[in-house]
C-alpha cells in the first residue's frame, strides 16, 4: 500500500472481463471504489475484499492510492 498499489483479487473470469474492458479505446474506464468495495468497468461490477485497517487508512487519506482519478499511462492491470 505504501508503494501506491492496491491489490484487488478477482476470479479469473472477472479479471479477463476487466482486462478486455480496460483495453477498449472508447471507454476503457476502470473504477476501484474503496467506499463501496467494488470494481466497475463497462461490463463488470463486482465486490472485492480489503482488510478493514487498510480500507480505513485509504479512506482517511493515509495512502496515495486514494486518488479519484488515475493517470491512464500509469494504471496497469496485472494477471497473477
Amino acid at each position: 500500500m505504501n508503494n501506491g498499489l492496491l491489490l484487488v483479487m478477482l476470479p479469473e473470469q472477472d479479471m479477463a472481463t476487466l482486462m478486455d474492458d480496460a483495453e477498449d479505446l472508447d471507454d476503457g474506464r476502470v473504477e476501484v471504489n474503496v467506499d463501496s468495495m467494488r470494481v466497475r468497468s463497462r461490463h463488470l461490477d463486482v465486490a472485492f475484499s480489503l482488510a478493514s485497517r487498510h480500507r480505513r487508512m485509504l479512506l482517511e487519506g493515509h495512502y496515495a492510492a486514494r486518488s479519484q482519478y488515475v493517470d491512464r499511462d500509469r494504471f496497469v492491470l496485472h494477471r497473477l
